[in-house]
C-alpha cells in the first residue's frame, strides 16, 4: 500500500463515518429488535408492579377509602336527619297530649288500622311484621294509651293467608300482654269466620289483653 493510498484512507469526510455508524446501528437494532423489545417491556412492568405495590400506593387506596366511607356516612346521616324532620312534630303532638291535665276526660289514644276491603296475600307478604311495628309504637305510649284497634269491619274479602298473618299477630300479641289489642271483624263470610278463629285463641289469654269483636254491616 503506498503512501497516496494510506492518505486517502485517512482523509474519509467526518459526515461519511456518522452515516456508517447511524446505519450499523439500525441494522444492529433490526436484528435484535424482538429481545429489546421483550427488555424493555420487563423493565416497564417491573417498574409498575413496584410502584402499585409500594407502601406509598396502599397508602392511598386506604385514603380513597376512608374517604368514600366519609361520604357514606355524611349521606346516610342527612336521610336520618330529614326523617327525624319529618317525623318531629307527630311526635311533639303525642308529647302535648300526654302532658295535657284535660287528658284525664280522654279513655286513651292508641292506634287503629283500617284494613283493606280487599286483603289477598301469600308468602311474598308480610303482614304481621307490619302490624309489628303498629305495636311497637303503641308500647311507647303511656301504659293507658297502649290500645291497637285492627278495624275489619269494611273488609269484604280476606284470604287464608291472611287469615293467618292476623291470628299470629294476635296470639303473640295476647300472649305478651303488653298492649290492648282489639280486631273488629265486620258481619261478613270471610271476616265472621276470621273472628270465630280468634275466639278461639283468646281463651289461652289470662287476661283481655287481645280481644276481638263482632260488628253488624
Amino acid at each position: 500500500m503506498n503512501k497516496e493510498t494510506i492518505s486517502a484512507l485517512t482523509e474519509i469526510p467526518a459526515w461519511f463515518s456518522i452515516l456508517l455508524s447511524i446505519n450499523i446501528l439500525l441494522i444492529f437494532l433490526i436484528v435484535y429488535s424482538k429481545q429489546i423489545k421483550s427488555f424493555l417491556s420487563d423493565l416497564f412492568t417491573k417498574s409498575s408492579d413496584g410502584l402499585k405495590n409500594s407502601p406509598g400506593m396502599h397508602l392511598m387506596d386506604e385514603i380513597a377509602e376512608l374517604k368514600q366511607l366519609n361520604r357514606d356516612l355524611a349521606h346516610r346521616i342527612q336521610e336520618l336527619e330529614i326523617i327525624i324532620s319529618k317525623n318531629q312534630e307527630m311526635l311533639e303532638i303525642i308529647e302535648n297530649i300526654q302532658n295535657d291535665p284535660n287528658k284525664v276526660y280522654i279513655q286513651g289514644i292508641g292506634a287503629t288500622v283500617t284494613i283493606a276491603r280487599n286483603l289477598r296475600l301469600d308468602k311474598t307478604n308480610n303482614l304481621k311484621n307490619l302490624l309489628n311495628f303498629y305495636a311497637k309504637f303503641v308500647r311507647k305510649l303511656e301504659y293507658s294509651d297502649r290500645r291497637l284497634t285492627l278495624d275489619l269491619s269494611k273488609t269484604e274479602f280476606i284470604n287464608s293467608w291472611a287469615t293467618m298473618e292476623i291470628a299470629h299477630f294476635f296470639l303473640e300479641v295476647g300472649r305478651e300482654n303488653g298492649i290492648q289489642l282489639k280486631v273488629i271483624c265486620g258481619n261478613k263470610q270471610y271476616t265472621r269466620s276470621l273472628y270465630e278463629n280468634l275466639k278461639k285463641l283468646e281463651k289461652q289469654f289470662e287476661s283481655e289483653c287481645a280481644i276481638a269483636v263482632l260488628v253488624n254491616d
